[in-house]
């Protein structure tokens, strides 16, 4: 059984936030049952004490994981029968398509309902690329988001485009339906923090981390409008609480909208990626062309026609 010691500081933006959600938000991929485990077992130390996890942190709190105890057996359960649409194929990495509702990675070691299993079933050799638990991904969707993800295949590639991430050399750009008359450009610099008072939502904090988010109206409506965004950061929830911020949040959001949903998916796609394998190497832009759910809605609210004006293609089928 292997062990990864690490140590963790909380800042300012993790004043008050439990630990076993501060945790579970760093080390991405490892389930709440390992990490209850080891709290459990006096594993985790804040300040050189045992913690328990419903503790709160203080900010400058070390955290300390003396053994982060990992199971021998396949941390991600495989899933060879789950469908995987992949856009982009190299001996490097591998770019897919998550379809909306589906998590982006599993509950525990035994849950198979994931995009994650579902990659390692087909490329098992991504169980041995980065932290455990993560199956080589650069990067996460929220469980009610579609669109593009991207997994290195080897540890070197792994390296090299996590620097590109880390760097914010990768372009991410997304489509969204909004509530509202969203005009012309606009840009928001508001950094967030998890939302004081529920576990589930993020909060626009100035004890937050920094983050910026700039969208384009491609087509207003009194009621709907869609909007491209271009994401720096991609921070847990960024896109839709800083439309929401703006009085325009994505449709259909349980979480952020007042409105609650009226009926269908969450109207959140990650249309694009463009990057580099590494510094002054080979470009990759990668499109993901919209699920019919999310044309269905968009024509429905703009028009038959919104869509095809864009010229961006729709997929058959699918959420």
């Amino acid at each position: 059984m292997d062990s990864i010691p690490l140590t963790l500081v909380a800042a300012e933006a993790d004043q008050g936030v439990r630990v076993d959600v501060f945790l579970r938000d760093r080390l991405l991929g490892c389930s709440r049952a390992i990490l209850r485990r080891e709290i459990e077992k006096g594993h985790v130390l804040r300040n050189g004490r045992p913690i328990r996890k419903g503790d709160l942190l203080r900010a400058g709190d070390r955290i300390d994981l003396r053994a982060l105890c990992l199971v021998e057996e396949t941390p991600i359960a495989p899933d060879p029968s789950g469908p995987l649409v992949v856009l982009l194929e190299t001996p490097d990495l591998v770019v897919v398509s998550k379809e909306a509702g589906l998590p982006t990675l599993p509950k525990n070691e035994s849950d198979t309902r994931a995009l994650a299993c579902r990659l390692v079933a087909r490329y098992p050799e991504l169980l041995r690329v980065g932290p455990p638990f993560e199956a080589g991904l650069l990067h996460r969707l929220d469980t009610e988001t579609s669109g593009l993800l991207a997994a290195a295949r080897t540890r070197e590639s792994y390296d090299a485009l996590r620097d590109q991430w880390r760097w914010r050399r990768v372009e991410k750009v997304y489509l969204a339906l909004v509530e509202g008359e969203a005009r012309g450009s606009f840009t928001m610099l508001m950094p967030i923090a998890h939302h004081p008072k529920s576990r589930k939502k993020m909060a626009v904090s100035k004890k937050g981390r920094s983050a910026e988010t700039r969208c384009r109206s491609l087509i207003t409506a009194r009621r709907s409008s869609l909007v491209l965004v271009h994401l720096r950061e991609g921070r847990r929830h960024q896109i839709r609480v800083h439309l929401a911020s703006a009085g325009h949040p994505v449709r259909n959001d349980t979480l952020y909208s007042k409105r609650g949903t009226r009926g269908g998916r969450l109207m959140l796609h990650a249309l694009r990626l463009r990057f580099r394998l590494c510094e002054g190497g080979e470009r990759f832009d990668v499109v993901d062309p919209l699920p019919a759910g999310f044309v269905e809605i968009v024509e429905r609210e703009l028009g038959p026609n919104a869509v095809r004006a864009l010229r961006i293609r729709p997929r058959g089928g699918g959420a």
